[in-house]
């Protein structure tokens, strides 16, 4: 067998050459016919795989270079920033699902801290840098770049690292080559010959390219020390096959899977915080009339709203009850009436409700009233009309209210 590039005499029937990974083709004999004075028919079909390993060898792409003058970037090439793209948005969802989870929670305990927006720093930095690493990447496979030639010496770690015998003026020949995230390890072989681009002496942003299929890969370069006066670098010319089926599936779909797995955590973070029915909570627009409420952060009786509550059955323990939500303003009071006029005219529907829903005055009433108020220009101007009227019993020991296991409604109490 015979190498059709490098002429290189291989003793095993082999489709490809070790040396330089062209295709080999076996030197069929042609017998002439004397009778003739022609080749025989039977010479002639054999050597019909000659041609096609030529026209197989004449049509092979060449090493993809990248530049202007460079053809378009190899699918492989471009997967590496897309999977540093994919998983930028699935650090920026993932950061989006810790805010928003972080607020539920925090509204529930304490709502004067907002100390989970310090939780979206982390998948923050982590997205610009990863969107930074798509930019690098691929401002680096369409910019020209310095072309060397080199011979692959050995691999390592499953193909994710590549040693190359690339002399150049300056440095020592061994250029160590550590492939990029997402970049799958290249069907390359020792001795086989390659080019790569980047810098002056490979350091930095690398890409080595070879005619064979599979054979191109970007990463870092790194050059080994150059030895001292009269001493030699060792070299280890190991060579480890790169990663298997499963592997390469691997860098295919592991940055969406990532970004994936982000898409869901947000979904998840944001049904969580705008429908809180889903975990058990309501919110202020959600309480209707005889909801019987319970909760460590009401605030009933100190001024402050709370965001959710948890409705509980009236004949068990709660705090509070519900007597009256609606719109108590009509919305084409487009003009803010004030915090005074607010607190005044919903304290007023507040007992005009009380009188109707338990039956007597509050004056007479061993029951306090506590509502929620569109206070404020921002929830007025945004439309919020909504009032919502409760009562609960304060005490000495319990002042935010104490436990009850009953309906106000008609108690006449």
């Amino acid at each position: 067998m015979t190498c059709l590039e490098c002429g290189v005499e291989c003793a095993e029937a082999v489709q490809v050459c070790a040396r330089c990974g062209a295709p080999v083709a076996q030197q069929w004999s042609v017998p002439a016919d004397p009778a003739v004075g022609k080749a025989s028919r039977g010479g002639a079909d054999q050597a019909a795989p000659v041609s096609t390993a030529i026209a197989t060898l004449q049509t092979r792409p060449g090493p993809y270079v990248p530049g202007p003058r460079g053809a378009q970037v190899p699918a492989r090439l471009r997967r590496v920033g897309r999977g540093y793209s994919w998983m930028a948005w699935g650090a920026v969802l993932g950061g989006w699902a810790l805010v928003a989870v972080g607020g539920y929670f925090q509204e529930l305990s304490s709502p004067s801290d907002r100390w989970y927006f310090l939780a979206g720093i982390a998948p923050a930095v982590l997205a610009v840098f990863l969107f930074g690493q798509h930019i690098r990447w691929s401002l680096f496979l369409r910019r020209a770049n310095d072309a060397s030639s080199a011979t692959v010496a050995a691999c390592h770690h499953g193909g994710r690292s590549v040693i190359l015998d690339a002399p150049c003026d300056g440095y020592p020949s061994g250029l160590k080559v550590r492939l990029a995230w997402w970049a799958e390890p290249p069907m390359l072989q020792p001795g086989e010959n390659v080019t790569f681009c980047g810098r002056r002496g490979g350091a930095g942003q690398v890409l080595v390219s070879s005619s064979a299929p599979g054979g191109s890969f970007v990463g870092t370069g790194r050059r080994q020390p150059a030895p001292l006066a009269g001493l030699e670098l060792p070299h280890d010319a190991s060579y480890q096959p790169a990663s298997q089926r499963a592997g390469r599936r691997y860098r295919q779909r592991g940055p969406l899977v990532i970004f994936g797995l982000g898409l869901a955590a947000a979904v998840a973070a944001t049904l969580i915080g705008t429908v809180p029915v889903l975990t058990g909570h309501l919110s202020e627009g959600q309480l209707r009339p005889g909801d019987c409420l319970t909760g460590s952060n009401l605030g009933l009786g100190n001024g402050s709203d709370w965001p959710w509550a948890t409705p509980a059955p009236c004949a068990g323990p709660h705090l509070a009850e519900v007597f009256f939500s609606g719109n108590a303003w009509p919305r084409s009071l487009a003009a803010y009436p004030g915090d005074k006029a607010i607190s005044d005219q919903g304290w007023a529907r507040c007992l005009t409700a009380f009188r109707t829903y338990d039956g007597i005055d509050n004056s007479t009433s061993a029951f306090t009233i506590d509502y929620i108020a569109p206070y404020g220009g921002d929830d007025w101007s945004s439309g919020d009309r909504w009032l919502v009227c409760m009562v609960f019993m304060p005490t000495s020991q319990h002042p935010g209210g104490a436990p009850m296991d009953y309906s106000v409604k008609g108690s006449k109490a």
